[in-house]
C-alpha cells in the first residue's frame, strides 16, 4: 500500500505530465491557428487576384482586404516563444530576427491597407498595384521566414 508521501509524489508527477502536455497542446493550437490564418489569406489573395484579372468591380475586394488586414494585425501574436517546434514551416529566423519578422509583417499590413483603400475607392489600377505589393510582401516574408 502506498504511503501518503508516495501518493502526493505520484499526484505531483501526474500534474507535471499534464502540464507538459498542456503546453504541447497550446503550442500545437497556435501552430494550427497560424496555418488557418494563412489558408484564409491564400483564399483572400486568390479572390482579389480573380477580381484584378477579370476586371471586376474593385469594391468586391473589400471583404477580402479586411481579412488580410485583420490577419496581419493578429499574425505576429501567433508566434510566441516555444512555438518554433512541432508541425510548423516557420524558420528559426522568426524568433532570432524578431525585429525583421515584425518589419515584414508591417510591410504586409501596409500593403493590405492599400488593397482596402483601392477597393473603397473602386480604383482598378490602384487595386492591381496594391495586389502586386501585398503578394510581393508575402513572397518576401516566406523567403526569409518560412521553410
Amino acid at each position: 500500500m502506498a504511503t501518503m508521501g508516495q501518493k502526493i509524489a505520484a499526484a505531483l508527477i501526474a500534474v507535471g505530465l499534464l502540464a507538459g502536455t498542456g503546453t504541447a497542446l497550446a503550442q500545437g493550437d497556435v501552430i494550427a491557428q497560424r496555418k488557418e490564418l494563412m489558408k484564409a489569406n491564400r483564399s483572400s489573395l486568390g479572390a482579389i487576384k480573380k477580381i484584378v484579372d477579370d476586371g471586376s468591380d474593385p469594391a468586391a475586394a473589400a471583404a477580402h482586404a479586411k481579412t488580410l488586414l485583420d490577419d496581419g494585425q493578429k499574425f505576429i501574436t501567433l508566434f510566441p516563444k516555444g512555438s518554433e517546434s512541432g508541425d510548423t514551416a516557420s524558420k528559426p529566423e522568426v524568433w532570432s530576427d524578431w525585429a525583421g519578422f515584425e518589419a515584414a509583417n508591417k510591410v504586409f499590413t501596409d500593403a493590405a491597407q492599400k488593397v482596402a483603400d483601392a477597393s473603397a475607392a473602386k480604383d482598378p489600377a490602384a487595386l492591381k498595384a496594391a495586389f502586386g505589393a501585398v503578394a510581393g510582401s508575402c513572397a518576401n516574408c516566406h523567403n526569409k521566414f518560412r521553410k
